[in-house]
């Protein structure tokens, strides 16, 4: 699904890689019950609000329609 987003969306490569390497820390966070750590939290909402704020952008130039 995060692949999708360079299709959909238009986001870049690098936020995809982002995203997509929280999603392996994830995945293995939840086999191993590790704790988060801080910085990887902070790191996550940031990448987190940028693709909000990008795919706002993209309805409100693509589907304005969808955010009435």
């Amino acid at each position: 699904m995060i692949q999708s987003l360079v299709h959909s969306v238009g986001l870049d490569n690098d936020q995809i890689l982002l995203l997509d390497t929280f999603r392996v820390k994830r995945n293995a966070i939840d086999y191993t019950g590790e704790h988060v750590d801080a910085v990887s939290v902070e790191s996550c909402i940031g990448v987190a609000d940028n693709l909000l704020q990008h795919l706002r952008k993209w309805l409100a130039e693509n589907r304005a329609d969808l955010l009435q």
